[in-house]
């Protein structure tokens, strides 16, 4: 029996690395899980079918924009439908479009900021009235170092990430009342497909300045997101936790 057997979960940006990694320990753990994508509609699939099969948990693959708040109250319907209800909300959906300030184009200041700010607020205002009924509820934000550090040539995605961190702390206020705990999770250097394209020499000299010289794996986030969302954590709140190896 897992810890979150009966559990009701939807993971957002699901197709990528911590996102899936957030899915495959959810469903390991018992819990029935929505995971969004956007593309990669075979992959989302295939594993949705396998943690489904291997588990006997329900895992549904849903396509979402997460930056059109019609998708996103479509998706929180979905969820009702499917899954009867949602406990944990974990908003990991996310894109990078890093360029100097000079140089970034509108489109992709809005296109960061829609995907990775605005899509909290859709995904939190239209679950609210499911989270409210659980009486396990909690609210995962997917933050980074970046909202605190401020990375040369992302200010749309350190804007997007720190803001993240303040609609945590004042959701968290809101939502007390109702013993729903919201807390944010600020990963470092992790192991994905986006540093995977950082050049070898690059990765070398970041991880120099890591105190534990190495970059994260998913799976260590996605045990921290497991760990905010268990009876364990039911009295943090309004946190970033960030998990970075001493960046």
């Amino acid at each position: 029996m897992g810890s979150f057997e009966g559990y009701r979960v939807l993971v957002t940006g699901a197709s990528g690395g911590l996102g899936s990694a957030a899915v495959r320990a959810f469903a390991a753990e018992g819990a029935d899980v929505v995971m969004t994508y956007l593309s990669g509609e075979s992959g989302a699939k295939a594993l949705a079918e396998e943690l489904a099969e291997r588990y006997g948990v329900k895992v549904v693959p849903v396509r979402c924009d997460v930056k059109d708040e019609s998708d996103c109250k479509a998706l929180i319907a979905c969820v009702r439908d499917e899954l009867g209800g949602l406990d944990v909300l974990v908003n990991n959906a996310g894109i990078t479009r890093d360029a100097p300030l000079m140089l970034m184009e509108s489109s992709d200041w809005h296109d960061v900021i829609s995907t990775n700010l605005d899509s909290i607020y859709y995904c939190c205002r239209h679950a609210l009235k499911m989270l409210a009924r659980s009486k396990k509820a909690s609210v995962i934000n997917m933050s980074s170092v970046s909202g605190r550090e401020g990375i040369a040539g992302q200010c749309n995605y350190s804007a997007s990430k720190a803001g993240i961190m303040g609609f945590t702390r004042s959701l968290a206020r809101e939502l007390g009342r109702n013993k729903i705990t919201v807390n944010a999770v600020a990963p470092g250097f992790i192991s994905t497909a986006m540093t995977d394209a950082i050049p070898e020499e690059r990765r070398e000299e970041l991880k120099a300045q890591l105190a534990l010289r190495r970059f994260g794996e998913p799976e260590e986030v996605a045990d921290l997101i497991l760990f905010l969302a268990s009876d364990k954590a039911r009295y943090i709140t309004g946190q970033t936790i960030f998990i970075d190896g001493g960046f």
